[in-house]
């Protein structure tokens, strides 16, 4: 049985948010009763006129001290018709809205948990009664809806909480299906206010093609992290709204947004951000991206910072501060597109993991690194890796002696014609495999003064260095190189190459060394060790 219930509404509460009703009363029982005494006021007021007790001046001075009861229930019916819809409750006095959800009551108020209807669009409506209290505030919990759920509005009351990472988002990759299925999202009056975390709040929403949150109120938020991950399905996103003077984290913010073309955040202020990791990583479609006035000085990762956005063909980092960033892994690879790129002003003096910073960087026709510190560098992995249109590259002044892994450094750097590493300190080096394999462009490469005695692992070192002629190896010192196969593989440049100061005694793998070695006319190999 459906029973109408009204309150005479005096605006809405505080945080705490509910009023509570003893006896419910209908419009005749309160507001027609307080009606009634202001009608039977009046007319003993206009008696008193009609028997001349009362002047007129003195009966309208009297009325009007009256006349605002008449203007408060007049206001207080059209307050009844406007929360009409609330009114409806079931016996207890709880909105029949709320069946569709499970939700729990605290000092905050009402907070719905999960929801358990079957209605694919979804309007959360922004006030309830339960058992005849008042909640003029609803809370949303994160992670609270089913994979049936393909539309999301608000209405004006609901309230996200401090805490609303992953709210419409997913953190396990398992829980893909749940945020596909959301394709429309209307957030306008969602109160956000309160929110300090909106870390993953989309992540996954893959299904959403657009997302307006120009009403969002961002002001206190400290974590954006994965905010819009893998949000494949946005052609645009708007956050010039956004107040991000607080936030600290935007690690893998637009990640995987594979369908942005273009992303203006020339109004984010940066200035707390610590962590810019995989901040555009793997989008894939991005043209354009403004990232001229961040403010990177307190950042310490950037880790795929730009990773993967291989269509990318203009990105200004010159103003960039590095001197607190640790981590440039993956930096830019896979910007397949760029031809330049003004790393020149970078601090690398506190950069530790540099590893594939611009690996797949194909179109990149200069690179200045020549002011790079690389005193605390550990690792060089694939660090120039198939930067094939680079002509030259200034490493010269490159502080290796921390350095224990050079895998790949140079490989597929067929553009260049001649690279000075003869002040390298390799002597903490102990993987040189494809170091510069495929740098088919060299015609010389002084590698006299290398220290190998740490080195184990010299697989395809110089595999494919086809215009070298000669190669100076009498230092090298291989008493721990277990691995050879494939070293000089492709070099059918070289005319001559002394290997009679190499010792082979750890070695376990000589597969195809010198196959296409075809300029060798004579290899002596009289002292190698192959027991």
């Amino acid at each position: 049985m459906l029973t109408l219930f009204v309150t005479f509404y005096v605006g809405i509460p505080s945080m705490a948010a509910e009023n509570t009703i003893s006896e419910p009363e209908t419009i005749s029982d309160s507001l027609l009763n307080q009606k009634t005494k202001v009608d039977e006021k009046e007319d003993t007021l206009r008696k008193k006129l009609t028997e001349g007790i009362l002047e007129e001046i003195e009966y309208e001075a009297e009325k009007n001290k009256y006349a605002w009861h008449e203007e408060e229930y007049e206001e207080s019916v059209d307050v009844y018709k406007n929360k009409a819809e609330f009114s409806e409750v079931d016996s207890n006095g709880t909105s029949l809205w709320l069946s569709d959800y499970t939700y729990s009551i605290s000092d905050e108020g009402l907070t719905l948990t999960s929801y358990i209807g079957d209605a694919e669009e979804v309007i959360v409506s922004g006030s309830a009664y339960v058992n005849n209290v008042f909640y003029s505030r609803i809370f949303l919990t994160k992670q609270m809806w089913g994979n049936n759920v393909t539309s999301l509005a608000f209405e004006k009351g609901v309230t996200l909480p401090a805490d609303s990472s992953f709210m419409f988002g997913h953190f396990f990759e398992e829980d893909d299906e749940v945020s596909e299925s959301l394709v429309s999202f209307d957030g306008t009056n969602l109160d956000t206010s309160l929110v300090t975390d909106m870390g993953g709040m989309f992540r996954g929403c893959s299904g959403l093609t657009s997302l307006d949150l120009s009403s969002f109120d961002t002001s206190s938020v400290d974590n954006m992290w994965a905010m819009f991950e893998g949000c494949s399905g946005l052609t645009s996103l708007d956050v010039s709204s956004f107040d991000t003077s607080s936030v600290e984290s935007m690690g893998a913010m637009f990640c995987c947004c594979s369908s942005l073309t273009s992303l203006d955040l020339s109004s984010f202020d940066t200035s707390s951000v610590y962590d810019m990791s995989s901040m555009f990583g793997g989008d894939e479609s991005l043209i354009s991206i403004n990232v001229k006035g961040f403010n990177t000085s307190a950042v310490g990762s950037m880790y795929g910072m730009f990773s993967g956005c291989h269509a990318l063909k203009n990105l200004d980092v010159s103003g960039f501060d590095t001197s607190s960033v640790y981590d440039m892994t993956v930096m830019f690879e896979g910007c397949s597109s760029l031809s330049e790129l003004n790393v020149s002003g970078f601090d690398t003096s506190a950069v530790s993991l540099i590893n594939f910073m611009f690996d797949g960087c194909c179109s990149l026709k200069k690179l200045d690194v020549s002011s790079f510190d690389t005193s605390a560098t550990t690792e060089m992995v694939c660090l120039f890796s198939d930067c094939c249109s680079l002509s030259s590259l200034d490493v010269s002044n490159f502080d290796t002696s921390s350095v224990t892994n050079m895998d790949s450094m140079f490989c597929g750097c067929s553009g260049l014609s001649n690279l000075d590493v003869s002040c390298f300190d390799t002597s903490s080096v102990a993987d040189m495999s494809y170091m510069f394999s495929n740098c088919s462009g060299l015609t010389t490469l002084d590698v006299s003064n290398f220290d190998t005695s740490s080195v184990i692992d010299m697989f395809c070192m110089f595999e494919e260095c086809s215009s070298l002629t000669s190669l100076d190896l009498s230092g090298f010192d291989t008493s721990l190189v277990t691995d050879m196969g494939c070293m000089f593989d492709g070099c059918n440049g070289l005319e001559s190459l002394d290997l009679s100061g190499f010792d082979t005694s750890s070695v376990t793998n000589m597969a195809a060394m010198f196959s296409g070695c075809g300029s060798l006319t004579s290899l002596d190999m009289s002292n190698f060790d192959t027991s």
